[in-house]
């Protein structure tokens, strides 16, 4: 049995539970709507999403739209771009406020 391509591992950090899909591979399509789906447990007015990986900030991005428990929060794919195979699991969470990574 053939084992499926090795991925990069998408990680919901707090205030966040979860997000869809969890796995980025290569040869994977993106995301539907490419949109990442993510279960806050936090209601955030105007979130700051920020992507790090292997210690490095790889995006930060004002989303015009809450995070609200009870409610699934879209965020852009594109916000993977950065994101190698080689540098290890992704960290997707929110920049505390009046703080810059």
């Amino acid at each position: 049995m053939a084992r499926p391509a090795e991925g990069v591992r998408l990680i919901a950090a707090a205030p966040f539970r979860w997000i869809a899909p969890q796995i980025l591979r290569p040869d994977d399509p993106a995301p539907a709507r490419n949109r990442l789906l993510m279960w806050s447990a936090e209601f955030i007015r105007v979130p700051r999403v920020t992507v790090h990986q292997g210690g490095r900030l790889l995006a930060r991005r004002t989303l015009a739209w809450p995070a609200a428990p009870g409610r699934a929060f879209r965020v852009p794919s594109s916000v993977l771009r950065g994101v190698s195979p080689a540098h290890g699991p992704v960290h997707i969470g929110l920049e505390q406020a009046g703080t810059r990574a």
